[in-house]
């Protein structure tokens, strides 16, 4: 008669808790990449979505008005400002006097500095102010500079959520002051000439965007970069996919 010894082929509890531990490592150092993936996914999303809304109600800005400046910068924005609610259905929250209250400050990327930025800030003494809230949250901020027009600025997640800084969820937009053309906010300004071939961003194609600058206005020129989905830093690489 055939016996049979007592066998025991299960894993050891020293083995489970390595495999366990390995496993555990492995997530630590997996989950908190694609969460950040998972979230510049969603802004650029959400910023497609407002570029795509506000390039819409400015489309007919230069046959409606020819020139875009500080002396018909309300009608201009009330202009905007009835296009957007034509575009979307749903309720809009839309009242200037009050927003600023309930505004988080905006930090600046690799700097210690942190900035309301005007459009949002009706103590700063740039003229009129509008401000709308679409119902997925979008906020869109209207002012005017009378030196330069108008600036809209937009907040892609609103005031709630972060990061609340610049490049991420946060991006300026001007309103070019002789053509009325929609353009990008920057820090630095290039006056194309004759000699120098103008690209489809409307001059407004400088200024400081980089992970690595301390700039105190880093972050102000990162629409133009993400609109033409281009990181600053790395020539190889989208803009969303390069965010720090």
């Amino acid at each position: 008669m055939r016996s049979y010894k007592n066998r025991n082929n299960g894993f050891t509890l020293a083995e489970v808790l390595i495999t366990l531990g390995i496993i555990g490592v492995v997530v630590a150092m997996t989950i908190p990449t694609l969460i950040s993936k998972y979230k510049h996914k969603e802004y650029e999303t959400r910023f497609k979505k407002a570029y795509s809304m506000l390039a819409q109600a400015t489309y007919d800005l230069p046959i409606e008005y020819g020139r875009c400046d500080a002396t018909n910068a309300q009608s201009i924005n009330d202009y905007v400002f009835g296009k957007l609610k034509n575009i979307n259905t749903g309720s809009f929250r839309s009242n200037g006097m009050s927003y600023k209250g309930n505004f988080k400050t905006y930090s600046l990327e690799n700097t210690t500095s942190v900035i309301h930025p005007n459009c949002f800030d009706r103590a700063a003494n740039q003229g009129s102010y509008n401000y709308i809230v679409t119902p997925d949250g979008i906020t869109f901020s209207f002012c005017t500079n009378f030196s330069v027009g108008n600036s809209i600025s937009v907040d892609i997640n609103g005031v709630n959520k972060g990061p609340n800084a610049f490049g991420h969820d946060l991006f300026f937009f001007r309103i070019l002051m002789d053509d009325c053309k929609l353009s990008y906010w920057q820090s630095q300004w290039r006056d194309c000439t004759n000699e120098e071939k103008c690209d489809e961003y409307f001059q407004w194609t400088d200024g400081v965007c980089s992970k690595s600058s301390k700039a105190g206005d880093n972050g102000f020129a990162c629409t133009s970069y993400a609109v033409a989905n281009k990181c600053p830093d790395d020539s190889g690489k989208s803009y969303w996919d390069c965010l720090p």
